[in-house]
């Protein structure tokens, strides 16, 4: 079970029509936070451009999900996803996908794990 912080905010971000502009970089939501942020938030979201999840716990667990959320917003433009614990395969498969999805004009990962 998702503890209420979680929920009020994957429901707040769902439910917005003026956040443009979210910041969780650094905050210590975990990997269940964060899965449920993307499944429950941003899935549903329709004003958010500009998500920035610098060192999150984002996993390769986490890139299947993230894909299905995108699949259904058509608001962000721009995604920070630096120190993350993604490994290189997943890397690129999210690339591939991002690369023609028909919003997303910037995505900045750095630091990303070498681990095969």
């Amino acid at each position: 079970m998702h503890n209420e912080m979680e929920a009020f905010s994957a429901i707040g971000v769902k439910n917005s029509t003026s956040l443009v502009m979210l910041n969780l970089g650094s905050n210590p939501i975990g990997l269940k936070g964060i899965t449920y942020f993307i499944e429950q938030g941003l899935k549903f979201n329709k004003s958010l451009r500009f998500l920035d999840l610098f060192d999150i716990d984002v996993t390769d667990k986490s890139i299947p999900g993230f894909v299905d959320a995108l699949e259904s917003n058509t608001s962000l433009v721009s995604l920070r996803m630096a120190n993350t614990h993604v490994t290189i395969p997943f890397v690129k498969m999210f690339w591939d996908y991002i690369k023609n999805h028909p919003t997303i004009a910037s995505l900045r990962w750095l630091n990303i794990d070498a681990r095969y």
